[in-house]
């Protein structure tokens, strides 16, 4: 069957909403941005998650928000894709501004989640800030690797498309003002 999301047809896919980072609050509203998205995912099952960790972690820093307990109250079958990228402090708060090496406790939230979910994809992005751009993200990708094989058993088959293939080549494909 197809599902229908604003009008348009979904064949055979899933729909993955994302978390947000945000310091605001919406006035007079019963919801912290934490619980709107856990009541989102209660309402319907017709969407899983793309749960951005460093979204996560940018929230414990700037408002009182336990990453952990978030983290737990997320059905672990319902984490469809995960996504790092490195914020920035900027005026005494912390901004998701993919313009930096994901953060060491961003990997120990991953850790932590792998534990108890199987996500499909790991995402890392990175917007801007190239200088070192090429060896931080090969170190981010060496670190999501590590993190992935000690949650994965041993015999544990690599993916047809993977097989074979050696260390993946970075490229500037869809990246913003990379040439």
């Amino acid at each position: 069957g197809a599902l229908e999301v604003d009008g348009a047809f979904l064949r055979g896919r899933r729909v993955r909403l994302e978390n947000l980072a945000t310091k605001t609050m919406i006035t007079g509203s019963e919801y912290t941005p934490e619980t709107f998205y856990l009541r989102l995912l209660e309402e319907s099952a017709e969407w899983d998650c793309l749960l951005d960790l460093t979204n996560i972690w940018i929230n414990s820093r700037n408002r009182d928000v336990d990453p952990v307990e978030f983290i737990d109250a997320i059905p672990p079958d319902r984490i469809g894709y995960i996504h790092l990228a490195g914020g920035m402090l900027s005026q005494g708060e912390w901004v998701d501004s993919h313009s930096n090496a994901v953060h060491a406790e961003v990997f120990e939230l991953l850790d932590y989640l792998l534990a108890r979910a199987a996500p499909d994809a790991i995402i890392i992005e990175r917007d801007t800030n190239w200088t070192g751009a090429e060896t931080e993200l090969r170190d981010d990708l060496s670190r999501v690797r590590q993190i992935v094989a000690k949650h994965q058993p041993p015999d544990t088959p690599r993916p047809a498309q993977f097989a074979g293939a050696g260390e993946p080549q970075p490229t500037a494909a869809g990246a913003k003002g990379a040439r």
